[in-house]
């Protein structure tokens, strides 16, 4: 399969929102890679581009999360704006 097919990089850019989507713990590149590579093997470079493309559109899309990478790897975080909401919400739970 051709990673430089259009419909090839819009699906593994949907594998990788639907496994950060799904985890609570940061992934590695490496993990990411593993898994993608189930479906079509991508080149390092091409996959790195793929989680930029990621920040990018959920920044220019005005987001209420924000894709970050931090040591462990991967992760969705809520934009710090929104804290004082995410507060409340864990507020109520503990009571």
């Amino acid at each position: 399969m051709n990673e430089d097919l259009p419909q090839t990089r819009y699906t593994v850019k949907r594998i990788i929102e639907a496994l950060l989507f799904s985890s609570s713990d940061p992934l590695s590149f490496s993990k990411i890679r593993e898994i993608t590579d189930s479906y079509c093997v991508v080149k390092p470079r091409t996959l790195r581009q793929i989680l930029e493309e990621l920040q990018h559109d959920y920044v220019t899309q005005g987001r209420g999360f924000r894709l970050e990478e931090i040591a462990q790897g991967f992760i969705l975080r809520s934009c710090e704006e929104y804290g004082v909401y995410i507060d409340q919400l864990h507020r109520n739970k503990r009571t």
